[in-house]
């Protein structure tokens, strides 16, 4: 490498790869490409298209090392032409590259940001997790301190000072003797005169155990002292103080055996029960609650949670609203990561079409020139090729690659690429109306994290420019028409095995923090669904469809019933003239529905129907009969029979000569409709339950089968 570079050129070198793997691979590419020609670079850069360890040849890391190793073998294989090669010109300082992009940094930061939002996510879920867990407590403290302090305003309503009563009960925190049982029994028996401070203390006594930080042992112990209380009571026939202790015993019990996990002291709670029910200093009811203290606690639950509503719902307000605000800083917080990852994206694809554009700018500069040899000597002065830039000062300067024929001699075009056009906005805005237009010009309005219908805007609707294919796209279709792989297999329909599973795994990941953020706020991911019928809309389609079925029994019914009469409707509506009236025409079309079926489209009626609701057909006009009024007129002169009649002697009415008989003709019938057409002229309308019942059936029987048919 160092036989045409001189000291000078390897002080002005790129600095080589610290991997000598790396440098000693870089070297014999370029020295293979030198030998080969460009159209081996390209082949090179094709075949190991987005390998990281041949980023070099399209750019990337150790990009200018390699371009310089490539100038020197170009130079070295020019330096053993024979005399009179043309010596190059001059050389030109190489011009400084800009650092290239780092697309695993960029990708490595968009994992953390994406990482981030995923652990704000997190935060906010174990935030919504606690917060029952926190109503509870607080919600516990809050009625503690209610109760607490309900008793103290007793206490100092009646003016009982328990202060004496406080270091005693301090004492069975320890241990419970029957001197500190007596002096405690002896100090109510002192103070508590009556029934309302006995009750008050007893109240004292039962928030004692609830609420403060009492033990199992302190509980058993306050129990022992009910018991020597009602013992006393007992034997002295106090009756009413044992009715005060009835009503706060269960309670006391309750508070004790709720929490207990000592053995030790189950059995001396069992054996307590045992001695009261052996003694029988409580009423059965006592007895009986005592057995079930679950119940208790749940009751007292019950009645504590209805009078302290108003705290509860205080705290539950309190709590929502600190999460409330919780979720606004994490969504403005995930808004702004998105917006990074969303900067960082468009990055990325700018810097990729920046090397797409220069890919194809340096291409057809590199075959530019005319020479008549393989390797010429004499480019053109500051011309050094798109793909490798002017060597660096040295005493010889180094010839460039250019060719102008390849190696099977097919000339190459030596027109330059032009640069691409710019895009002129209106261009792209559509002619056709939107219907007419490809299908893949409403993807630039779909966005992934779209996950509902939206309508797509017809304005904003844009035809793709025309710009050549970029290298990534080309990638993806060679990428798409290359035969399956272990790395890429197929399944049975011929589709990549897993081509879109980074898409849909990107979609779910939208859709859970969707899902997630409105489960917070109590609502369902079909709440974000807005085209949808209403209720009215619902309530007209189910009466149009009623009304259609209607229809279609009607049509049924009247062409199954007058099958002569439809034959010779038709061969009328065919021998007689194009001229009658439009009334009479829709009337004669509405009578045969199937007389169109195999010629003519279907009507609006029984088209699909593709969503959206179906405008209501116009009722067709009723149709009405003209009943005759009065008798009707004689027979004339100009009638044939009557002539003939005449001169056998009638005179026109009744029968025969002698007119018996009925004398005036017989006058036609109102018209009637359905099946009452069919019956004599005698017929008279009259109420039959029996006929009722049989055109109601009939009715239902006909439905069922035109729905067996549709």
């Amino acid at each position: 490498l160092t036989s045409g570079c001189n000291i000078e050129e390897m002080e002005r070198s790129p600095h080589p790869p610290q991997d000598p793997e790396v440098r000693a691979k870089i070297d014999k590419i370029a020295s293979f490409v030198a030998k080969a020609g460009p159209q081996a670079e390209e082949r090179l850069r094709s075949d190991h298209a987005g390998k990281p360890q041949f980023a070099f040849l399209i750019g990337g890391e150790y990009s200018d090392y390699y371009r310089f190793s490539l100038q020197c073998e170009i130079y070295n294989m020019n330096q053993g032409l024979p005399a009179g090669a043309r010596p190059g010109p001059a050389p030109q300082p190489q011009p400084e590259q800009p650092p290239s992009f780092d697309y695993a940094a960029a990708q490595a930061r968009i994992d953390q940001l994406r990482q981030e939002i995923t652990n704000s996510e997190v935060n906010l879920k174990a935030h919504f997790d606690a917060i029952p867990m926190l109503r509870e407590a607080e919600y516990a403290t809050a009625v503690a301190d209610a109760e607490q302090s309900k008793t103290t305003s007793y206490l100092e309503r009646v003016g009982l000072d328990v202060s004496g009563l406080n270091d005693l009960l301090e004492q069975l925190h320890s241990k419970c003797s029957k001197d500190v049982v007596s002096a405690m029994k002896k100090w109510i028996f002192d103070y508590c005169t009556t029934d309302q401070l006995r009750e008050i203390i007893l109240m004292y006594l039962l928030t004692r155990v609830r609420f403060a930080p009492s033990s199992e042992s302190f509980r058993l112990h306050v129990l022992y002292l009910i018991n020597d209380w009602a013992y006393y009571c007992n034997r002295k026939k106090q009756g009413g103080i044992t009715q005060v202790l009835s009503r706060y015993v269960p309670q006391l019990y309750a508070f004790a055996a709720d929490t207990v996990k000592d053995p030790t002291i189950v059995q001396k709670l069992d054996k307590l029960i045992g001695t009261w029910e052996g003694s029988k200093l409580f009423d059965d009811s006592v007895f009986k609650s005592l057995r079930n203290p679950s119940i208790i606690i749940q009751n007292y639950k019950t009645s504590t949670q209805a009078e302290h509503q108003k705290v509860c719902n205080e705290i539950s307000q309190r709590l929502l609203n600190t999460f409330g605000g919780y979720e606004k800083q994490h969504q403005e917080f995930a808004t702004h990561m998105a917006n990074q990852i969303t900067a960082i994206e468009a990055q990325i694809e700018m810097e990729r079409s920046k090397a797409d554009l220069a890919h194809r700018k340096n291409l057809p500069s590199l075959m530019s020139g005319s020479r008549r040899s393989r390797f010429d000597c004499g480019p053109a002065a500051g011309d050094y090729g798109g793909f490798f830039n002017a060597p660096p000062a040295a005493a010889a300067p180094p010839s460039v690659w250019n060719e102008e024929e390849d190696v099977d001699g097919d000339p190459i075009d030596n027109s330059s690429a032009p640069l691409p056009p710019e895009i002129d906005e209106k261009s792209l805005i559509p002619r056709a109306p939107f219907y007419e237009l490809p299908a893949g010009v409403m993807m630039g309005q779909i966005k992934i994290e779209d996950l509902t219908y939206k309508a797509i805007e017809v304005s904003k609707l844009r035809m793709p420019p025309a710009l050549p294919p970029t290298h990534r796209l080309m990638m993806a279709m060679e990428a798409f028409y290359a035969p399956p792989t272990n790395e890429r297999p197929r399944d049975a329909l011929g589709w990549e095995t897993n081509g879109l599973v980074e898409f849909y795994d990107r979609k779910s990941r939208l859709r859970k923090v969707l899902e997630d953020t409105h489960c917070i706020n109590g609502k369902t991911f079909e709440d974000l669904i807005s085209n949808r019928l209403s209720a009215a809309d619902l309530d007209d389609e189910k009466e149009e469809r009623e009304e259609e079925k209607r229809r279609r029994i009607d049509r049924y019914l009247r062409g199954s019933r007058s099958p002569s009469r439809s034959r010779r409707g038709r061969s009328k509506s065919r021998s007689r003239s194009n001229s009658r009236s439009p009334r009479r025409r829709r009337r004669s079309s509405s009578s045969s529905p199937r007389r169109h079926s195999s010629s003519r489209s279907p009507s609006p009626d029984d088209r699909p129907q593709f969503g959206g609701r179906r405008a209501r057909s116009p009722s067709p006009p009723p149709v009405r009969f003209a009943i005759p009024s009065g008798p009707p007129a004689p027979l004339g002169s100009d009638n044939k029979g009557a002539q003939l009649m005449a001169k056998m002697g009638w005179s026109g009415r009744g029968l025969g000569a002698k007119e018996h008989g009925m004398q005036d003709p017989v006058s036609g019938g109102e018209v009637r409709m359905g099946e009452e057409k069919f019956k004599g002229l005698g017929f008279k309308e009259e109420t039959d339950e029996f006929s009722d019942f049989r055109k109601r059936t009939g009715s239902k029987y006909s439905e069922r089968w035109l729905n067996r048919l549709t």
